[in-house]
């Protein structure tokens, strides 16, 4: 389980469908139904201010498939 710090969430990474930069925010969208009875993943919080650009720099750093290999073919 990997978490991570925004401001006063703590969010498990291992639970987040997806990150939408949305500017001046950051759209956190969970794979985990808000509704035990909904069908479709519907949780979400916004991450605002000083907290947007601390996630924004460690998605930056830290995501997956970010840095990519030069192009060429690989030896």
């Amino acid at each position: 389980m990997l978490l991570v710090q925004a401001g006063m969430y703590t969010i498990n990474v291992d639970n987040v469908s997806v990150f939408i930069d949305e500017g001046d925010e950051i759209v956190v969208v969970f794979n985990t139904p808000y509704n035990p009875t909904a069908t479709e993943p519907s949780y979400s919080i916004r991450i605002e201010g000083e907290a947007c650009e601390l996630l924004r720099s460690w998605l930056k750093n830290n995501a997956e498939g970010i840095r990519q290999e030069p192009p060429g073919f690989l030896r």
